[in-house]
């Protein structure tokens, strides 16, 4: 199954660097690596280079449109046999919050495009499973978070705001996943970890 494999190499790739330094852990568990995108560049590599090992054609940061005419661009596209095969998003810790679109797969696949259904969709998030010293997140800075709240993000960033991504994953309707299957993953310094379905 794609998923498996996709997860197996990802991990082995991944921890693999952070083995031999070239992953360097604050990227994932801190706000440290997001400076000029330095996270999500080299976690959206990987992902290419684990597509590229499993066979298949892809596009970096495509632009996807609904039959409705709405727009979204994609971190990662996957093509078989010039079929549209899966769209794989990916979130670094600074986009992580209430921002995290679930929405976006449920409009494509009420209207998908010129390009049809991808098999998958998968969403990766990267949220630490353990107490930080600080998050300085969008939800802080432009949200106004209550000092209370922020201490709730900082003993667990994942249980946090995975009680949230829970709620809006449970209003999608299951009959979408037929059409399009839906996997939701979380990275730590472990690997990724499927998070939905779970």
């Amino acid at each position: 199954m794609f998923i498996q494999s996709f997860k197996l190499n990802f991990n082995k790739k991944f921890l693999g660097l952070i083995k031999n330094g070239n992953m360097p852990i604050n990227y994932i568990d801190s706000l440290k690596g997001q400076r000029f995108r330095r996270c999500h560049a080299r976690i959206q590599g990987l992902i290419s280079s684990v597509a590229s090992k499993l066979g298949y054609i892809m596009d970096i940061e495509r632009e996807l449109k609904t039959s409705k005419g709405a727009r979204f661009r994609a971190d990662v596209v996957l093509w078989d046999n010039k079929k549209l095969f899966s769209v794989i998003d990916y979130e670094s810790p600074n986009s992580c919050d209430w921002r995290v679109d679930f929405e976006r797969y449920k409009k494509y696949v009420l209207n998908p495009g010129e390009d049809g259904f991808p098999k998958y969709w998968i969403i990766i998030t990267t949220l630490p499973k353990k107490q930080v010293s600080s998050w300085t997140s969008w939800d802080k800075l432009y949200r106004r978070m209550p000092k209370k709240t922020y201490h709730n993000v900082l003993k667990n960033p994942f249980k946090f705001y995975y009680k949230y991504y829970y709620k809006n994953l449970k209003r999608i309707k299951r009959k979408f996943f037929s059409e399009c299957k839906l996997f939701v993953f979380n990275l730590t310094e472990r690997g990724l970890q499927q998070t939905f379905p779970s």
